[in-house]
């Protein structure tokens, strides 16, 4: 198993992901990668989670999956937000019922 946590320089992780590259450190019986970061905005305050994973089965066909995780990391600050958050809660409530 290897696995590499990368630093915030996205050159650096470039050139490591290169080397690996043409260490051919992928042969067949590599039967997963998995790929996983975070996104931030601070725009709109939103982190999201990124994992991309590719296995490999038998045959040596490659399957690949995304799963995104978005949360907004404040919620309710403004009066827009705090009806959104009042819409909110009246749509689950409505669903339960």
């Amino acid at each position: 198993m290897f696995c590499y946590q990368s630093r915030f320089c996205r050159q650096y992780s470039q050139r490591l992901l290169d080397r690996l590259k043409e260490s051919k450190w992928i042969d067949r019986k590599t039967a997963a990668i998995i790929l996983q970061f975070n996104l931030y905005c601070p725009g709109t305050d939103y982190l999201t989670g990124i994992t991309i994973l590719f296995e490999t089965g038998p045959s040596g066909r490659v399957w690949p999956s995304l799963d995104l995780f978005t949360t907004k990391l404040t919620y309710y600050r403004s009066f827009d937000e705090l009806m959104n958050a009042w819409f909110e809660v009246s749509l689950m409530l409505k669903e339960e019922i």
